[in-house]
């Protein structure tokens, strides 16, 4: 079987995923799920110079049902091309039914894989922690009709899914959580999603933004201390599919929509769990009131050229997170934040 689909910008590369489920079919009732392999896009394409995965043995898991768990295996190719790229054709492999039947059955034994067997972060057996402290928000962005927002946040590493409970009418809300998530090394997935999402009754819930975090941050220690990161995306609630883009990836996105207070750490840990569990009281109390701090922006207009259009009448506009100013004529503002 083959399938194409055609990625109309490479921006998705960094916060999208190929998933690839295997099904047991059922004809009453709905299908169940045997296993699956999750891949970084960002990955399958950094994989080499042809940006290609080809005949490659996957490793399935079904975190509904001991995740840690080998499921079987898929073996399948998968190629992204760019514009400039040099297409690669997709043709089955020539190798014969019992040279593969000899090789799946010696990955399969005692649940070890050799090197050619891509397996998902949860399928080896050098476990690790994945922690996030996870304190709370500040300053989201107004989604819903009454000026609010029911914030929630999902976490997904890998075939690791957590998702919170949503906080209602506050753009400000105290999460007061650690979020654990397994992983084992060595993983074929680089980036950790944090999305916080508006929960809405009766319709899609929407996407305030997404932290888009590299693995390699993450095991440098760059979010072991308590830290706030920014999250950015689109302007307006009806998004077309570039304000999808910037919602689903802080890094490319044009507008400040609030905050997160956080920390992420990792550790190795024989037996990792998948849970999120209330912060202790006394860690979270100094953390409950936000200690702001006053700084000042000074900006110089001094003149434009190439505008679109002559004799037109342009203003400055100077935004840091939520505050804006205009600057409407070469003049030295202040901007107390």
């Amino acid at each position: 079987m083959f399938f194409t689909k055609k990625i109309e910008d490479s921006r998705y590369f960094f916060s999208h995923k190929l998933r690839i489920e295997v099904l047991n079919y059922h004809t009453i009732g709905k299908n169940s799920l045997v296993g699956e392999v999750s891949l970084d896009l960002i990955s399958i394409y950094s994989e080499s110079s042809k940006h290609a995965l080809l005949h490659k043995w996957a490793g399935l898991s079904n975190f509904n049902k001991n995740y840690e768990e080998i499921k079987g295996f898929l073996k399948f190719s998968v190629t992204l091309t760019g514009q400039n790229d040099d297409p690669i054709v997709l043709e089955k492999e020539r190798i014969s039914d019992q040279k593969d039947r000899k090789y799946t059955t010696h990955i399969g034994r005692g649940g070890r894989a050799g090197a050619e067997v891509l397996l998902a972060p949860q399928l080896k057996f050098k476990g690790h922690q994945m922690k996030i402290t996870l304190i709370k928000g500040d300053s989201f962005m107004k989604l819903d009709f009454f000026g609010s927002i029911d914030s929630y946040v999902i976490v997904e590493f890998g075939n690791a899914r957590l998702v919170t409970e949503p906080i209602s009418n506050n753009r400000n809300p105290l999460y007061g959580l650690d979020l654990y998530l397994p992983y084992f090394e060595p993983s074929i997935n680089e980036v950790m999603n944090l999305t916080i999402m508006d929960y809405d009754v009766g319709k899609k819930d929407d996407i305030l933004g997404t932290l888009v975090l590299k693995k390699t941050d993450i095991l440098e220690g760059k979010y072991n201390n308590i830290v706030w990161l920014d999250i950015y995306g689109s302007q307006s609630e009806n998004t077309n599919v570039y304000g999808d883009l910037m919602n689903n990836d802080s890094t490319i996105g044009a507008f400040w929509k609030g905050r997160v207070l956080l920390s992420i750490e990792s550790f190795p840990f024989d037996k990792p769990k998948l849970s999120y569990e209330k912060m202790d009281e006394k860690a979270l109390e100094g953390w409950k009131e936000n200690v702001n701090t006053e700084y000042c922006i000074m900006a110089e207009a001094f003149y434009g050229f190439s505008l679109p259009k002559e004799n037109t009448t342009y203003s400055i506009q100077l935004r840091w997170a939520d505050k804006e100013l205009i600057l409407a004529e070469k003049v030295r503002y202040f901007l107390i934040i």
